[in-house]
């Protein structure tokens, strides 16, 4: 049987059988890899804190030895040892006693040596003395002579009499300096313990041979266990271990092979001596606890698998139905041949290739003319081609970057071929392509046609029984994707409002309403008409914002004029129910205030613009904010630039205006008589001023004039009146209440009060 004629539940059933079975195997395989690398590193971190035990109970036991070193420093009875004692029998007899209750209460010792470095003997707990012939006694003696400070040493050496044929064992002795502040007898105690003693302290009950913790010293050799054939007592043995000690590990885990066994070795550095805790378990074991993890993957797998494939046929005969349901309404469309013998798909497939050759036969009947009288209103809309009842008119505005927007840069690769042949050519070439993808995407949607009313927009017009918004958009969003990968210019939609065949003007007109509102959304923007569009509200715009950005203009701060620029667009875009035409007599509004800040300044706009310059006509010629916004800061960038390079005449003004003030200091102020001598604006002053001197021109005078008025009234016998007249104040009143501001007293009290210092007195009436 040939694959396009098996049924499609069937075949739907078997891609999901077969996809699902394939994830079902990998995530299996991958969860087995994940269990078992868990599972080692669990067992890893569980073998490492048992020898982390182990060191911890070989740390206290070290503690406690040197705890009994510090008793036995202080026993009575260990003055018998010193030289001048004389060796006191019955003392040596008592601290033999002392030190052989230490080994049996411990019954970790095999016996404790005191080695006096006075002296010649050593005391033991055997309850004999070492005399200092014997080779043992020799050993002990050599090494407390050098002095060491306390630790472990390790040596194979018979304790037992000389004579008995009683090979050497493995020991290990642990010295410490006899405490000096206790006795002044200079020694050292040593605490002889057996290696196989050793091992089982180290281990405890522990009698499994394979998990029993080694300690082994950094030349390789077995401490702590006599059968070292467990782990060998050579490095060669065991390289995976010293590879890790020679990396600077401290402690670490990882499987080897030892002679051919797998094995999985865990290691730990002692707090002591440099030795390490050394742990080898057979792979055997831990693939035996694996066993019980691969039989349930592998129940679980099948379980899996068996109940994926009642999903998948249950999911395959649910898709299948509207594909049969498709079907048998094409079977009964006259105007469509389906092949029986097909599969479903197949039949879908030329049922719609047929349908999309009628479209395009349909669209070569009707001409751009007839098409744009359909749309004005002023003909019919043919009902043997526009056989369905709902319209809908889609204006597209073609978008070039930002850069060629404004002037900066080239339209993008195609489109610049095509201009070859002139803008309008290159513009045509991109309109063409954009309505050549429209028809092809939105052909399978509704009838499609395509035109181009003007040289700038593009009209689609679709004629459908169903077509959702949502759905509307996503393909015309998908046409913008295409256009911007190959690259050509994208576009900004505007969708009119759907329509009967006798009001397809109607949408043609709420499409360009609506693609006006892209000012506000920006570039790109595909946008439904909506009824409050046409609604006309109220006038806003933000004064606030307006004086922030003058103010940060006349301090010449670009930061702050950018920041202030961007905030009141913002707030323009965030007006809820603003129109568009609102938004453009805001930003004209902008513009006639920026030429009033010109105007105040006496700067004449060709001076920074040049003489062609227009600039309500420049501003009229954008469609999006941020092209406005960028618009003005390159003219806000352009003015700080001409007041920088003529700052020196800010200069010439304050020198002007301080000269003013000194000329004129008694005489009655008025700000605009002083601007008006000057040749400069009344704002302007106060600004410069202010710039240049951090203060308020009207302060300055008076406070000045006060100045002059306290110098009078301390030096001369003028009346008030008299003074406040000659320091240029309007009346007394005006003098009074001046004086007080700035001194906190009349001119009376301040008179009669540095007077009676100076001898002075006023004459003044009240």
């Amino acid at each position: 049987m040939k694959l396009n004629r098996i049924p499609f539940s069937v075949r739907l059933f078997g891609y999901f059988a077969l996809l699902a079975g394939i994830s079902v195997i990998a995530l299996s395989i991958l969860n087995h890899i994940i269990i078992l690398s868990f599972y080692r590193d669990h067992l890893g971190q569980s073998y490492l804190e048992r020898l982390k035990t182990a060191d911890r109970i070989f740390t206290l036991w070290n503690d406690e030895m040197r705890n009994q070193s510090l008793i036995i420093s202080l026993n009575e009875h260990l003055k018998a040892v010193a030289p001048e004692s004389g060796d006191s029998v019955r003392d040596l007899i008592r601290l033999s006693g002392d030190l052989n209750n230490i080994v049996r209460a411990g019954s970790k010792y095999h016996s404790v040596f005191i080695i006096p470095l006075d002296g010649e003997d050593i005391f033991t707990s055997l309850s004999w003395v070492i005399p200092p012939g014997r080779e043992l006694g020799r050993f002990y003696r050599d090494y407390a002579e050098q002095r060491p400070p306390a630790g472990w040493r390790e040596t194979s050496h018979s304790l037992f009499s000389e004579g008995n044929n009683i090979s050497p064992e493995p020991v290990l002795s642990y010295f410490t300096p006899l405490v000096p502040y206790a006795t002044g007898i200079p020694g050292y105690i040593a605490f002889n313990v057996r290696v196989s003693d050793l091992s089982r302290i180290i281990n405890g009950d522990t009698e499994e041979s394979t998990q029993t913790v080694i300690i082994v010293n950094e030349e390789g050799e077995v401490l702590s266990d006599v059968d070292k054939s467990n782990i060998g007592s050579s490095i060669s043995r065991f390289p995976a271990l010293w590879d890790h000690i020679r990396n600077g590990e401290a402690s670490g885990f990882s499987a080897i092979n030892i002679e051919g066994t797998d094995c999985f070795n865990v290691f730990l550095k002692s707090s002591f001596n440099g030795w390490y805790y050394y742990l080898n378990i057979s792979m055997e074991e831990i693939n035996a606890r694996m066993g019980l993890i691969y039989v349930i993957s592998a129940c679980m797998v099948i379980v899996f698998l068996v109940l994926i494939s009642v999903l998948s046929l249950f999911f395959a005969r649910r898709l299948n139905k509207p594909v049969k349901s498709i079907v048998s309404r094409l079977r009964d469309n006259e105007n469509i041949r389906v092949d029986e013998g097909a599969n479903e798909f197949t039949q879908i497939s030329a049922a719609l290739e047929s349908f999309s050759l009628r479209l395009s036969e349909d669209a070569e009947l009707i001409s751009e003319y007839q098409l744009l009288r359909i749309v004005s209103g002023n003909a019919a809309a043919p009902k043997d081609i526009f056989t369905q009842p709902v319209f809908r008119c889609i204006v597209l505005l073609p978008e070039f970057p930002a850069e060629a927007r404004m002037g900066r840069g080239s339209p993008p690769e195609h489109a610049a071929e095509a201009q070859t042949g002139g803008e309008a050519a290159g513009m045509e070439a991109v309109k063409r392509e954009i309505i050549g993808r429209c028809c092809s995407r939105l052909g399978p949607l509704a009838s499609c046609f395509g035109l181009s009313p003007d040289k700038n927009s593009i009209l689609i017009l679709l004629n459908f029984r169903e077509l959702p918004d949502e759905l509307l958009v996503k393909t015309l969003r998908d046409i913008q994707d295409d256009c911007r990968r190959d690259p050509w210019p994208g576009f900004s939609g505007g969708i009119g409002k759907a329509a009967n065949i006798d009001e397809v003007f109607l949408s043609y007109n709420t499409a360009w309403t609506a693609v006006s509102f892209r000012l506000l959304s920006g570039p790109g923007s595909l946008l439904v008409y909506a009824d409050d569009m046409e609604t006309v509200k109220g006038y806003f715009y933000p004064h606030d914002r307006e004086k922030i950005i003058f103010n940060s203009l006349s301090l010449g701060n670009p930061e702050k004029t950018a920041a202030a620029l961007t905030a009141f667009c913002e707030d323009i875009r965030a007006k809820k129910g603003i129109s568009v035409d609102n938004v453009r007599a805001a930003f004209n509004q902008l513009m006639g205030g920026l030429i009033r800040y010109l105007m105040e300044l006496r700067i004449k706009s060709r001076e920074i613009f040049g003489e062609e310059y227009q600039l309500y006509k420049s501003l009229a010629e954008f469609e999006f904010i941020d092209d406005i916004k960028e618009f003005f800061m390159n003219n806000f960038m352009k003015i700080i630039a001409f007041e920088n390079k003529n700052g020196d005449k800010k200069k010439t003004h304050i020198t002007r205006i301080l000269d003013y003030l000194k000329t004129n200091r008694d005489k009655t102020f008025d700000l605009n008589v002083m601007a008006d001598s000057l040749g400069l604006s009344y704002s302007h002053v106060r600004r410069v001023f202010t710039e240049e001197t951090g203060e308020n021109i009207l302060h300055y005078v008076y406070k000045q004039k006060v100045e002059g008025a306290k110098k009078l009234l301390l030096e001369t016998d003028l009346g008030i009146n008299e003074i406040g007249e000659k320091k240029g104040f309007y009346n007394r009143l005006s003098f009074y209440r001046f004086f007080k501001k700035y001194e906190g007293i009349t001119p009376s009290e301040f008179r009669e009060l540095n007077g009676k210092c100076l001898g002075l007195k006023d004459d003044v009436p009240e």
